[in-house]
């Protein structure tokens, strides 16, 4: 028998048992997690063939005497064992018959059994050989995922962006060595670059999976202000960091060349506060609401801009009502300017953008606007620490939209 605190089991069960397969067509043994204890610890792993997870409770925090066992048990259940428990205290015990193994769970009232699997024929870790790996602030890579993740391609059929790209041989706005982090789902790009001591390997890109994106925010989470080690080869990437790690397969395909999409020497610029803007577009949008017709237009015009949107009944042929709202905004347009875009897209985008002020960069109302962080209007002086921070993280993130012709 052995004791472990409750939220310290919660933590680990529950990191591991998200990627757990579903359904009648499962597997049975990949439904469990794997339970292995020694003189390292207790490790949960469970893997669905594309994405494997490990989390390591250190041996200190394990209070036992009990000899080593290794079995597996019911993920889900599991988890939904321990979290109906609460936090009452929590003394596991493992039973092997001859033909039979069981894991208990008791706490002062309840007693929980569970039948389990051999250890034996769950799949086992391969040892993968990495041709790549590099180590990162873990808090500055969830916070990048975190920023171009909405515009991940959801079409399946579009396999080669259904995922974030890591470019390791990317570029930051300084021109600067960084790891560029990238999405797209071709109507919409996102970038963003975090300055890293990353390792010139033979792999110079990756495309990690839509489907793991969430474990690797996991881990991530967990790590924060610690550094993620980060191993890559042609098929495979590993996330580790103090006894958990996160094994993802990659995407065999090739990313588009994003950096022929972001708009260069663009002539026209618009300086927008980012909260009136976001105001002014949820503001008109309820004018389509329940509407398949989601368009919001933009109107430059010298210091003003006018957000605007428009509901059509085709059958009558004629706009059944418009939402306007006026704000001001700082702009170098000689003449009236006039753009239209996806209020989604539009919205996201103002989401991901870490400033008080945003810059939108143009060329024509028909081709793609660069969207950046602006600080030239920032109304209070920032220290110098902050001040670093934004010129190497925040400064660093662009997204491209493509405009919508109406």
């Amino acid at each position: 028998m052995f004791k472990v605190e409750s939220d310290i089991l919660k933590q680990a069960v529950g990191f591991v048992a998200g990627i757990v397969l579903k359904g009648k067509d499962a597997s049975p043994v990949l439904q469990n997690t794997k339970i292995t204890f020694d003189s390292n610890g207790l490790r949960f792993e469970t893997t669905n063939t594309d994405i494997s997870c490990l989390y390591t409770v250190q041996r200190s925090f394990v209070d036992s005497k009990s000899a080593s066992f290794s079995t597996t048990v019911p993920a889900l259940k599991f988890n939904d064992i321990l979290k109906k428990i609460g936090n009452e205290k929590i003394s596991c015990k493992f039973l092997r018959s001859s033909d039979k193994e069981v894991f208990v769970l008791k706490t002062a009232k309840s007693k929980f059994l569970l039948d389990c699997l051999p250890s034996n024929i769950y799949p086992s870790s391969r040892n993968l050989e990495y041709s790549s790996n590099f180590s990162i602030k873990a808090s500055d890579l969830l916070d990048a995922i975190n920023r171009v993740k909405f515009s991940v391609c959801t079409d399946e059929a579009r396999f080669y962006i259904n995922g974030i790209l890591l470019d390791m041989s990317g570029k930051n706005t300084l021109g600067q060595d960084a790891l560029n982090i990238v999405s797209t789902d071709s109507h919409r790009l996102s970038i963003q670059s975090v300055i890293s001591n990353v390792l010139k390997g033979e792999i110079s890109q990756i495309i990690l999976p839509r489907r793991s994106i969430q474990k690797v925010v996991d881990i991530l989470a967990l790590a924060r202000e610690e550094e993620i080690f980060i191993e890559i080869n042609k098929t495979k990437i590993r996330f580790s960091f103090g006894g958990c790690s996160v094994s993802s397969n990659l995407i065999e395909g090739e990313f588009p060349q994003y950096q022929r999409v972001i708009p260069q020497n663009t002539s026209s610029h618009a300086i927008i506060e980012k909260s009136e803007l976001q105001k002014a577009v949820n503001s008109v949008s309820a004018i389509f609401s329940g509407s398949a017709y989601n368009v919001v237009k933009l109107k430059f015009v010298n210091s003003t801009l006018v957000v605007e949107a428009s509901r059509s009944n085709k059958n009558l042929g004629s706009d059944i009502g418009i939402a306007k709202y006026d704000m001001s905004c700082e702009s170098n347009f000689a003449e009236p300017f006039v753009v239209s875009y996806n209020f989604s897209y539009l919205m996201e985008c103002l989401s991901a953008v870490d400033s008080k002020y945003c810059k939108f960069n143009f060329t024509e109302p028909t081709k793609p606007c660069l969207v950046t962080p602006d600080y030239s209007l920032q109304a209070e002086p920032q220290p110098k620490e902050s001040e670093d921070k934004k010129q190497t993280t925040h400064s660093d993130y662009k997204f491209v939209i493509m405009p919508i012709r109406v």
